[in-house]
This record gives structure tokens, sequence and C-alpha cells, in this order.
């Protein structure tokens, strides 16, 4: 994949009152583009809140709150240092702190969107700053392709499945993308005009990068890349540029960082510090632990899954192009070296890690769609007899490339947008279940209902809470009128786990429980005891309802009953969001099941 003659250099060639008309075009097309990305991004950000929220969900929203409560000593808290803190800052420095209480008086509804607007506010600028993928996109293509091609790599981004799921979650990993893209089109740009001014931007853009997020670190190596195949004459003094860019780099991790420079705990306070080997041999790594010898190259596994799950036309069509471009490459470009600086070490990283997720996935999304775009590009051609034929078939096969992960991402944003299971749960207690019966909830599961005093009481000695119980425990007094006895069950607890275990049933009815809320997959299918307590329930007790699509509603239920969860993990199977959507038979929220003793 070589430059182009024009981006070789670093800017474009004198053009004609034509050609800057159709550049005017081609800057409208690409600002519907991105309109069109951020509707997408913003149509259902309060998702599952603000009874759940993804794993990690809470980090960002706490490391938010402790920067504007200016606490003395927040390094005390693990959030603090688990995210680097642009995403915090950003959040602090660009949207008001929302109400944290609503008036007197207030309906649940109203209840329910004072609690979620912590969660919200940091999806909200996650959305947004996710988009910067794109004009990213757009300025690492132009250096290898021409303008049509290099539209069709930020289609592929702005219309991404991938993309979608996890620029609308609050955590920092789509931001994270979108920050490493726009650092190697800055080291790009920096290759090409290896001047005083691009060291500084390529240094502030790799420093935000890592700002984002701790694998940030790997565009340093497109940095290095940039410099050493830098265009131009390369004298020894040049190297000393170098520190134009590193500076701000420093500046950004000591603003984004701060935790690293903070006084340590007290040993007897338990706290520890951000990185350090631990008596096992692993390393905690910002509250990250980094298992050693899960260095075993299954990460390859779930990376092909990933793709094959949110985005297999587009790896598909991706892999053709690297094929066809290594068949026919005769050398290499400087500017596809400074690309693959950065893509081959991370791929080859994350590949090794067998707990690799799939939000790791993101940051090849940009470099992936410029590879597609020039298999497009390829097909097209440059002139011949059958240019006419061979540019409509590539913009033909290029749209049917773009249309399944665009449906896709429709789909799941128009079920992210419309009731979840916990909210239909919500729903039907309240028409069927009466006040003063009581219905006990498993961990990790909780509904939009405001809970009786007595049940906030044993709710406030759980380890587990959900943001909107977190809120009822601090504003109960405020709560409507209508309250419901919904008592989650302590499994937590030793003495409550085995009770389950060696006889379920007569442990859900020592509860005194009428009912009994439980999700049929995701944490069912690694705890034994929730385990215990559904087997049970199903042998003996009465299935009342079941919330689920209308596909498994009255199925057995396997694999399709594990939700289109924000909060990706490696304890249970990987679902495929592609089939699941496109089946009908994806749920958001866990798929739950409440049973009548």
């Amino acid at each position: 994949m070589e430059s182009t003659g024009a981006q070789s250099g670093g800017s474009e060639p004198a053009q004609a009152p034509g050609a800057r008309g159709a550049g005017r075009v081609w800057l409208v097309a690409f600002a519907l583009l991105v309109a069109a990305a951020l509707g997408l991004r913003l149509a259902s950000l309060d998702a599952l809140l603000p009874q759940n929220t993804e794993s990690d969900g809470a980090v960002i929203v706490r490391q938010v709150a402790l920067l504007h409560e200016g606490s003395a000593d927040p390094w005390r808290e693990d959030n603090w240092s688990y995210y680097p803190h642009l995403v915090a800052r950003t959040v602090e420095w660009t949207t008001a702190t929302p109400a944290a209480a609503a008036p007197e008086g207030a309906r649940l509804d109203e209840h329910l969107a004072v609690a979620t607007a912590p969660n919200l506010r940091v999806r909200w600028v996650v959305a947004w700053l996710s988009l910067l993928a794109l004009p990213a996109t757009w300025w690492i293509a132009r250096r290898f392709l021409e303008r049509p091609a290099a539209f069709l790599a930020c289609a592929f981004v702005a219309l991404s499945q991938l993309e979608v799921a996890f620029a609308q979650e609050s955590r920092a990993h789509a931001p994270a993308a979108a920050f490493a893209a726009l650092a190697v089109a800055a080291c790009l740009r920096l290759r090409a005009r290896p001047e005083v001014a691009n060291y500084v931007l390529a240094g502030v853009a790799c420093g935000l990068a890592l700002g984002a997020l701790q694998s940030g670190a790997a565009v340093f190596l497109a940095l290095g890349a940039a410099h050493v195949c830098r265009a131009g004459d390369r004298r020894p003094l040049q190297h000393l540029r170098l520190a134009f860019a590193l500076a701000p780099a420093v500046l950004c991790f000591l603003v984004f960082y701060p935790f690293v420079f903070e006084g340590a705990a007290p040993a007897a306070s338990g706290d520890a510090p951000a990185f350090y080997v631990r008596e096992d041999g692993n390393v905690q790594f910002f509250g990250h632990t980094v298992f050693l010898a899960l260095f075993n190259g299954r990460g390859f596994v779930n990376v092909a899954e990933t793709l094959a799950g949110f985005e297999p036309v587009l790896a598909l069509v991706a892999l053709v192009g690297l094929l066809l471009w290594t068949a026919r490459a005769r050398r290499w470009s400087p500017e596809l070296a400074v690309v693959l600086a950065y893509v081959v070490p991370y791929l080859v990283v994350i590949g090794l890690y067998e707990r690799t997720y799939e939000r790791f996935v993101l940051q090849l999304v940009p470099f992936l769609a410029c590879a597609a775009a020039w298999t497009f590009e390829f097909a097209a051609g440059h002139g011949g007899r059958r240019a006419g034929f061979r540019a409509i078939f590539a913009v033909a096969g290029a749209v049917v490339a773009v249309l399944p992960s665009a449906a896709t991402a429709l789909m799941l944003v128009t079920k992210r947008s419309a009731p979840d299971t916990s909210e239909r749960a919500a729903a039907w207690i309240v028409e069927h279940v009466h006040a003063g019966s009581q219905v006990a909830i498993v961990p990790f599961v909780d509904v939009p209902l405001a809970r009786t005093d007595a049940a906030l009481d044993e709710a406030s000695k759980l380890g587990w809470r959900s943001p909107w119980l977190d809120y009822q425990l601090r504003e109960r007094a405020r709560l409507p009128a209508e309250r419901h006895d919904l008592r989650t069950l302590p499994l937590g607890r030793k003495k409550h786990r085995d009770a389950a275990l060696a006889d379920p049933m007569g442990y859900l009815r020592s509860t005194g429980a009428r009912y009994v809320l439980v999700p049929v997959a995701g944490a069912l299918m690694t705890d034994p005891a929730l385990r215990a307590l559904r087997d049970a329930l199903e042998k003996d007790a009465r299935l009342a309802v079941r919330f689920a699509t209308r596909r498994t509603e009255k199925k057995a239920l396997g694999l399709d009953a594990l939700p289109l969860d924000v909060g990706d993990t490696s304890s249970w199977p990987r679902r495929n969001w592609t089939i699941a959507l496109a089946s009908g038979a994806a749920t958001v929220g866990d798929v739950l099941e409440l049973y009548e003793l």
C-alpha cells in the first residue's frame, strides 16, 4: 500500500476551480457522515440505566465525582488510578454537574432520571470524543488513497457496529481508539514534513492517546518510526527535535496520570501502588491484573471472533485487500512503516493475551477500514478500456460492504432504545405483584422500582449495588410513596451461599419471598449458587413470566439467552452480535425469569 503522490509531500497541489468545487462536495458529504455517526451514538445512551451499567462503567463516573469534590486524597480509591484522566477531566471541563437528588414530591421517572445523569453525562462525552476517529481516519487514508476511497474508509468507521456499541458506554476505549488514530495521523504528517511544529503536534496527539488509556503508549512506536523515516535530509542534530514532541507528551502524562506522583498509602491502609509485581508473579497495573501465564496466543482467536461477531464484512474485505497488496507490492512506503509501527505491536500484544476483550479491537478499526477501502480503489483501477465498468462495480461493492454493519448498528441502537428486560420486569411487577409481596432478586440484577425501607436496610449491607440502588440508599427519604419489597439475596456471604447450595428451595422459602427474579445466562454460567437456585426453581416453582425476545420466550435457552451486554467478559462464551441482531434473538439486558414460590 503505497502513498499517493499528493500526500507523500504532506500537502496537495494547487487546485483548479472545478477541483475546489469537488473538494467542497466531499466536505459536505463528510459533514453528513459525521452527523449520521453522531445520531447513531447518541440514539440510546441511557440503555440499561440506572439499574445496570457496563463492567467498569462506574470508574470514570467516580473519577469525575472525585475531581468535582476536590478530595484531598483521591488516590486511596482504586477508581482514581484505574483509567488515566483524559475522559474524566473532559467530562468535568465540558459538562454541568447534574443535580444530586430529585425535588420533594418527584415522580419515579424523575428520580430515575437523576440517578441516570452521572453515567449519562460520561457516556455523552465518550460518544462525542469517539467521533474524532472520523477525521483521523480521513487523514490516515488520504496518505494512501484518493478521496472516494478515503471517504469509504470513514464510512466504515462511522457506521461500524463495534464502534457504535462501545461509543455508547462510560468507559474510555472508544475515545482511546480515536485519539490513537489521531496520533498516527499526526505522526504521518511529521514524517512528511519534519518541522518543529509537526513534532509538537505529534507529541500532543501521542500524549492525548496516552491520557485516554494506558494502551495509548503504543503510539510512541509510530512517533519513533516517523522520526526515523522522516522526509528530506537527515542530520544528527535533527534528533534534538524529538524533545519538542516529548515535552507535550510528558505534560499530558503529568496532567492525566496524577496518581503516579501522589503519596503512597500507609501499609496499614491496605491500599497498594498503581504498579507492582504481586507475590504470585503477576503484574498489578493501575487496577488491572496482568496474568503473565495468559500470554498464550489465544487472544488472536478472541480478535478473530470479535471481528466475525461485529464486523464480518469489513474484516473480510480488509483481508482481501491486504492479500492483494502483499501479492503486488514491490516496496513498503515510509508512510506504511509508520502505520505498521503502531498496528503490528498492538495486534501482537492483544493477540498473545488470552483475556483480550472485544473493546480492545476498537483501535484496529480505522486501519482495517483503510485496508478495506483500498480493495475497492484497486478494483476501480485507473483508466483503461473497462474503466467505467470497473468504477461502477467498485462503487456497488462498496455500498454492499458498508450496508451490513450500518444495518446492524441501526438495529442495535433501536433495541437499546426500547425497554430492556429489567424495565419490562418492573412493569410486570407493578401490574401483577401485590404491593405487600416480597420479590427476591439475585445479585447483579436490579429493576427500576423504588424499594421499601426494610429492603433498603438489607441492601445497604451488600457488596454490589447498581447506580439506582446507590441513589435510593442516599435519597430514601425523597423516594415516592409507592414502594416494592424487592430484596437482593446476599449470596456474597459464605453462610448464604452454603445454604443456597445445600438446599436451594429451602433457602429461598426461608427469605419470605413469594417471587424470585433470576437471569438464565451470564453470571449464571459461572456461579454455582445461582445455577443451583435456578435449577431448583425450574423444577419446583411456577414460572410466572420470562422476559426475553419473542423468539426465545417459549423455547429452551442456551447461548441465545446471552444478552447484547455492554459489559463484555471472558467469563462466558462470546456471542456473535451480527447473527443475534439479524435473527431477532438478541436482548438488551439479561433474559430474566420470574418464578412464583
